[in-house]
């Protein structure tokens, strides 16, 4: 069976690092399901960078290269590209299964070159060590796994402390703080990697330290323990100059303060095994996280806040079983705008100002979210939406959006269980984006299921892009737009406009109101339930003006729910066969019921119109469309009125956009 180690040198062709080891160790039950981070990994930017140009059958050769120092053979390539090219397999299965066919010689190197790999992952065992290990000398791990065959079946230790010892001194740019307290650093003109350590029994970071990266693009990596007085009086070191600040919180309560931080650009969080928490962030507007569970973010005056989610999940997630969703805590903010990137991912996004347990002013009025990555579904759920107005969202990767309230007592260290599978009740409850006005996710190719937005007080307008999506509104006066897919489109107790454009939509007219549900042809078959015939609320089913078809008399006069269809434009006959020429550019409604196959093979005139009847074997009104009635071909099914007798149906029930 692959391990973590075995797959990082098939798809890296290195050893892993301490830190992504142990993290997707965790995701993994120590390997045992490596499913949910195969994906993940084969879209890693270190992958991509190294594969990129090559073609399927090169990716697999080099797999093969880094795992058995040989290229596929004939009958293992064509078997693996086939199912690459197919999609029935993904370049991390395919990692796996060539692993676990390993015989003979091949299976003797990979065994070898996983020993020597366990073996190098484990001597890096200094914080200087395991910051050098890096981009920039990986290409030296490679080297070494690489040069393991078959005859290196003892490891030599000599052998790979000489490497670790390569690794450690190839960055010029790299420097190690030391415990010295008031220790003074400054960098070169260079992109400086500078190596810290704070709290814990071996800290180099001091608050009297000053630690100045001189021009260019510096990093100031930190690995956090938490210490006695770390929450009450954090370490607070002079930083000047220091673009980015990466940290790696292995210690529950570990924080990093930026009070006497200046020039800082960017704050991230990555591989980290505990929650840890920035303070004092000041002016900063780009924040990352990679690779980790939850972390906290407190006092950023930014009025932008721009937030990079990778490979950010809870260890207990399980999006069938447990969605327990990872925590970026904000805290103490003022930005009206949230950028947000995510990348296989799911976390709640703590945007509520709460800070000592005070409920402070929710700022965010705007947040725009693009959804990427390969396992196929992101998750967001947002609190402190209460000024939330605007929403966009772009991509292509599956995205389920929640806003809401987090229960008291929940603990964001701990992660928020937002499906109540931990526990009798959810820690976060779907009652959220109250303010909402427009969600455009027109451009967005993904599936996207938005809760939370059946709670908005006023009217909103959505328009979804082409996946297949599941929208739901609220009490106001809505447009719901959807897309190419196969949306299901829910409103509420307001006057809604529907507008399913392409696909075979669902659309739901919950709530009452005189709602109006837009049709053309061409655009798919929809389902509409709900449909009030008569009565206080009256639906009305909306045609498209110089659309499939052309009225002659009708025009909009933009009521919703207002019937706009003139008595001119509309004929009311006894059969199919009635029709005439005179009926062209119309809308047709049969009396009485008829067969699936009357209505779809059934001839007319030779004229183009829409046809509404009754159909005796659904017990359903249906719409279809034929640009010429006096055969079948071409003809299509528009729609389906459930539960609606077409016999109850009148000119009050149709209009035109």
């Amino acid at each position: 069976m692959a391990s973590i180690q075995q797959i990082y040198i098939a798809l890296f062709g290195r050893p892993a690092d301490p830190g992504g080891l142990e993290f997707y160790q965790d995701r993994t039950n120590n390997g045992a399901n490596l499913e949910p981070i195969l994906g993940q990994l084969a879209n890693s930017p270190e992958y991509l960078d190294r594969f990129a140009g090559q073609s399927q059958e090169e990716m697999i050769n080099q797999i093969y290269m880094d795992l058995f120092n040989r290229p596929a053979d004939d009958e293992g390539l064509a078997f693996y590209l086939d199912r690459l090219e197919s999609g029935e397999m993904n370049i991390g299965n395919i990692a796996v299964a060539i692993l676990d066919g390993a015989q003979n010689a091949d299976a003797e190197i990979i065994a070898n070159k996983t020993a020597y790999a366990n073996a190098f992952t484990a001597s890096l065992d200094t914080e200087a060590e395991r910051d050098a290990y890096n981009p920039d000398t990986v290409d030296l791990a490679r080297d070494f796994i690489s040069s393991i065959g078959a005859d290196d079946d003892m490891v030599d230790q000599g052998r790979v402390d000489m490497v670790v010892n390569n690794i450690a001194t190839a960055n010029p740019n790299a420097i190690t703080l030391t415990a010295e307290t008031g220790e003074a650093i400054m960098g070169t003109a260079g992109a400086d990697q500078i190596n810290g350590v704070i709290g814990g029994d071996n800290a180099t970071v001091n608050t009297f330290d000053t630690i100045n990266g001189g021009a260019g693009n510096d990093t100031l990596n930190l690995v956090v323990s938490a210490s006695d007085d770390t929450v009450a009086d954090p370490v607070d070191p002079q930083i000047r100059n220091v673009e980015t600040i990466n940290a790696r919180f292995v210690e529950a309560g570990a924080v990093v303060s930026l009070a006497n931080a200046t020039g800082v650009q960017t704050v991230s969080a990555s591989e980290s095994t505990a929650f840890g928490q920035f303070t004092e962030i000041g002016n900063v507007s780009n924040f990352r996280v990679s690779d980790q569970g939850s972390v906290g973010f407190e006092g950023a005056t930014a009025a932008t806040l721009n937030l990079t989610l990778t490979n950010v999940a809870d260890p207990d997630l399980d999006v069938q079983n447990n969605l327990e969703l990872a925590t970026i805590d904000f805290d103490d903010i003022v930005a009206g705008t949230l950028n947000v990137n995510v990348r296989d991912s799911a976390a709640a996004l703590g945007v509520a100002n709460i800070s000592g347990g005070v409920q402070g002013e929710d700022t965010i009025e705007q947040v725009s979210i693009n959804s990427t990555g390969t396992t196929g579904l992101n998750v967001i759920g947002m609190s402190g939406t209460n000024n939330l107005t605007d929403i966009t969202i772009t991509g292509d990767q599956t995205l389920t959006l929640a806003a809401g309230t987090v229960a008291d007592g929940a603990m964001p260290t701990d992660g928020i269980d937002a499906d109540g599978s931990d526990d009798s009740d959810p820690e976060f409850a779907f009652d959220g984006f109250t303010a909402v006005e427009t969600v455009n996710a027109s451009s967005f190719t993904g599936d996207l299921t938005i809760l939370g937005l059946a709670n908005a007080e006023g009217d909103v307008t959505v328009r979804s892009g082409s996946g297949n999506d599941t929208i739901t509104t609220g009490v106001g006066d809505d447009l719901l737009v959807g897309g190419a897919g196969n949306d299901t489109l829910t409103g509420g107790a307001g006057d809604d406009i529907y507008g399913g454009v392409a696909g075979n939509d669902t659309i739901n007219l919950d709530g009452g109101g005189n709602d109006e549900v837009h049709f053309d042809a061409g655009t798919g078959t929809d389902t509409i339930n709900d449909f009030d015939v008569s009565g206080s609320d009256i639906d009305v089913i909306s045609f498209l003006d110089n659309g499939a078809i052309s009225f002659a008399n009708s025009s909009e006069d933009m009521v919703r729910g207002d019937a706009d269809l003139d008595a001119a434009d509309f004929s009311e006959l006894t059969s199919l066969s009635a029709t005439t020429t005179a009926d062209d550019q119309k809308v047709v409604l049969l009396d009485g019921s008829y067969t699936t196959s009357q209505l779809t093979g059934g001839l007319g005139a030779e004229a183009e119109f829409y046809l509404v009847a009754q159909n005796s074997e659904t017990g359903n009104a249906e719409i279809y469309y034929d640009a010429d009635w006096s055969d079948a071909a071409g003809r299509e099914q528009i729609a389906t009125l459930v539960g609606v007798d077409a016999n109850n149906l009148t000119l009050n029930n149709f209009d035109v956009y």
